[in-house]
């Protein structure tokens, strides 16, 4: 499943540790990790994006409970990096909003329960001064 540049650089990490070269074939194995990383974490977006996408239409069907499940499952599933904890955000928010449908329209206390736990949880990633500025805490879907 390499590429073709990740299996080039691996392939000269592989001559570079034939021919004895180690500090060179360490720096190569180290750009072909950083490459692979990177692959990585793009693909960890892209597939919470279409998880995400599954719990939209599990709210378009009115399967709260499940869009809740999709919600969260697409936050996990993101790298737990501070470039990706404005869309980890995003998507416990949107949980939080299937909770709340599922509470409000179906009587569901747990549901509600699990909601106010969740908005607490999502609140110890947000600056104050965030908060007061006006910038939204919660964002209702």
């Amino acid at each position: 499943g390499d590429g073709v540049e990740v299996a080039a650089l691996k392939k000269q990490a592989q001559a570079a540790i034939d021919a004895g070269e180690l500090p060179r074939a360490d720096e190569l194995l180290a750009t072909t990790e950083t490459k692979q990383r990177t692959k990585l974490e793009t693909l960890a977006a892209e597939t919470a994006a279409t998880i995400a996408k599954r719990g939209e239409v599990a709210l378009a069907q009115l399967e709260y409970s499940e869009a809740a499940s999709r919600f969260a499952e697409a936050a996990a599933t993101l790298p737990p990096t501070e470039k990706h904890l404005a869309d980890r955000l995003g998507y416990l928010d949107q949980q939080a909003a299937a909770l709340h449908k599922q509470g409000e329209e179906l009587g569901d206390n747990a549901a509600l329960k699990s909601e106010i736990e969740l908005l607490r949880h999502i609140l110890t990633f947000r600056p104050r001064r965030a908060a007061d500025a006006g910038t939204p805490v919660i964002i209702q879907a």
